[in-house]
């Protein structure tokens, strides 16, 4: 084939009928009056499209359950009143239920059983007052936390969250609950009775005039008198402690018992006196020291009785009476 065939047939080949520049213009401008898709805009119209905000009441209404009537309309909580920290509980109010039955704990080991319970009723009473107030302040601010931890949620999701949240504690873990207080209190009952029965066996009890009080058995008696009584403490290596506890009807006043003290302790280096309360009753204590002594006496008058508690320590630096002295005083009636 020569070069000019060559070149024809190259034309030929590479011509294209559509490539008119008519026909490109037709197409062109066909192409451009076309409409686009519907779908795409309307698409494009729902994202626009505002989510729909759930009213606050809704989200209350849902977290309060069935109660919701009653908790909105009571002006006193008739089921705080009846079971305190156990309704607590059951509306999942953890910290109020635990720390209400802390304190009731507490009155069963350490308040009188009669007084015990004219403070649970007085109290549980002021808890059903209270309840209506506060209950419905903590759904609203659980409620915010819920709506702050999950933004992205859809609003029946938030519904079922709130509904989840306030739905009350099943009654069974109320019973186990029940049980186990129950029985953390019998058992700190019965311990502290059993402690009680212990200190009870290491003292007994001692009458003089119209006192009492209580003696450790580990102090001899010596003397045991109507109006004169003396205990001697060999426990300690370091002195030995003398516990007297005597009357007189010899003086009108605690003066002149006083005025005799005064003279009788001034041969020591040190002497004071002071007013002292033990209990219910107002003792005068006179305290005296030396090297090697101590003396701390304790003296009341009442139906013209001189009453004197004596505690002397010998051959000892220090005061080895004070713990007898502390436990004979606290125990006197």
């Amino acid at each position: 084939m020569d070069p000019k065939s060559q070149n024809n047939w190259n034309k030929f080949e590479f011509t294209n009928p559509s490539s008119n520049p008519k026909e490109q213009t037709e197409e062109i401008e066909i192409l451009e009056l076309e409409e686009p898709p519907k779908e795409e805009t309307n698409n494009k119209e729902e994202s626009k499209t505002p989510k729909k905000k759930v009213n606050k009441s809704t989200y209350k209404n849902a977290y309060l359950g069935e109660s919701k009537k009653t908790i909105q309309k009571e002006i006193i909580s008739i089921p705080t009143f009846l079971f305190g920290p156990f309704y607590f509980l059951y509306r999942k109010l953890w910290f109020f239920g635990i720390f209400i039955l802390i304190l009731y704990i507490y009155s069963y080991l350490y308040i009188p059983e009669s007084a015990g319970i004219l403070i649970r009723v007085a109290f549980q009473f002021l808890l059903a007052l209270i309840f209506p107030k506060i209950y419905p302040s903590i759904v609203e601010r659980k409620i915010e936390q819920i709506e702050k931890n999950n933004p992205t949620k859809e609003e029946e999701e938030k519904i079922e969250l709130c509904k989840k949240k306030g739905n009350p504690l099943k009654v069974r873990w109320i019973g186990v609950i029940l049980v186990i207080y129950v029985g953390l209190i019998a058992l700190l009952i019965k311990q502290n009775d059993t402690e009680e029965i212990k200190e009870e066996e290491k003292t007994y009890q001692k009458q003089i005039e119209e006192l009492s009080y209580k003696i450790p058995t580990y102090l001899t008696e010596k003397t045991d008198f109507d109006n004169y009584q003396f205990y001697v403490d060999h426990t300690h290596e370091e002195g030995i402690c003398y516990i007297k506890v005597s009357t007189s009807h010899s003086y009108i006043t605690e003066e002149e018992y006083n005025k005799e003290m005064n003279t009788f302790h001034d041969s020591y280096k040190e002497y004071k006196q002071e007013q002292v309360k033990i209990g219910t009753l107002e003792w005068t204590k006179h305290y005296s020291s030396s090297s090697l002594y101590h003396l701390n006496i304790y003296t009341m008058i009442k139906n013209d009785i001189l009453y004197e508690f004596s505690f002397e320590s010998r051959n000892s630096k220090k005061n080895i009476c004070s713990f007898n002295e502390n436990y004979i005083l606290n125990t006197i009636e």
